[in-house]
């Protein structure tokens, strides 16, 4: 197993992505604390997967790098995934739902289509495991190419 003996604090891993991300990371034997908006959402998860713990992600991205540089000496890699349209839940259902609008998405981004919890979910994998042991501070993004498009 890629993550065994591995820690891991999945953010929004009470449902949709987080939670995807939660279940590969328990697949593949990491130890995994849940957080998640509202504590019986946790708890719901928690009967999947593990223990319950809720925090907030605001200001993520400053705080994957300052984390890395505070505790890169201690041999800890702090990362973060920025992701582009993911088919989950029923919000991104909403917006998809119109054909036009859908089609339009779909042009914006250098891949003709939109990624998928699994996509999230094993980039993590990628960024927990010892295949990424020099990677820190770094935010990866999934998200079709979306990024390196031209403003």
């Amino acid at each position: 197993m890629r993550l065994d003996g591995k820690v891991a604090i999945v953010t929004g891993a009470t449902r949709g992505i987080g939670r995807t991300i939660a279940t590969v990371f328990a697949r593949e034997g990491a130890k995994v604390v849940l957080a998640g908006r509202t504590v019986a959402a946790g708890e719901r998860a928690q009967a999947k997967t593990m223990d319950a713990y809720s925090a907030s992600k605001g200001a993520m991205n400053a705080l994957t790098r300052s984390m890395a540089v505070g505790y890169g000496r201690d041999r800890i890699r702090v990362n973060a995934i920025s992701s582009g349209l993911i088919e989950s839940g029923e919000s991104i259902e909403r917006l998809l739902a119109n054909p036009e609008r859908r089609v339009w998405l779909e042009r914006s981004i250098p891949l003709p289509y939109f990624g998928t919890p699994e996509d999230i979910a094993w980039g993590c994998v990628y960024l927990a495991s010892n295949e990424s042991r020099y990677v820190t501070g770094t935010v990866l993004p999934i998200d079709g190419g979306y990024l390196a498009c031209p403003a």
